[in-house]
């Protein structure tokens, strides 16, 4: 139904019980999405929220995808985060960023969800005029299907999904596998 990176950045007094995750979809599946979690989560203690006005997605595409995390920008990115005290609980450290390497290829860079206003690209960082047509030309390049619009109505199968780490064998991931 939808494609999504889900991510769990690190909050504040988050415990098991009480788990924040961000969900990376496009925004036109936004809705969608929260009137379809919203029927399961009756009598269950969530919360769900658009935040997209506070955190922004952005990729950050090398020419040569991301090798190996060591001695790559990634590992600055990820382990330097910067930490900032909570509002909500003083004392406690957080932060607003989640970065990681795009699980469909790492031939597609790295992923970031942060507050806009912590994105600051290092100089050696080139920033596109257009980033959303950079982006989606080099996923198309990558073949990597995105969002209810392309995957729409289709078998994940007949879209390679099972080449992109989308689709697992051994558990069912979606509805109607057991099938195909």
């Amino acid at each position: 139904m939808f494609d999504a990176f889900i991510v769990r950045p690190i909050l504040a007094n988050q415990c098991d019980d009480d788990t924040e995750y961000w969900v990376d979809l496009n925004e036109e599946d936004i809705d969608p999405l929260r009137k379809h979690l919203h029927k399961y989560a009756l009598r269950k203690n969530v919360k769900i929220e658009d935040i997209s006005h506070i955190i922004k997605s952005f990729s950050i595409q090398t020419i040569v995808g991301v090798k190996e995390k060591e001695g790559h920008f990634f590992n600055k990115l990820q382990d330097n985060v910067e930490m900032f005290e909570s509002q909500e609980f003083p004392g406690v450290m957080e932060t607003d960023v989640a970065a990681f390497v795009d699980p469909r290829t790492r031939e597609n860079g790295v992923r970031l969800l942060c507050n806009e206003a912590s994105f600051e690209p290092e100089k050696d960082v080139l920033m596109m005029d257009n980033p959303k047509e950079q982006y989606d030309a080099i996923r198309m390049i990558l073949g990597l299907p995105e969002g209810s619009q392309e995957l729409g109505g289709q078998f994940p199968l007949n879209m390679n999904l099972h080449m992109l780490n989308a689709i697992s064998f051994s558990k069912g991931c979606y509805i109607g596998q057991e099938l195909t």
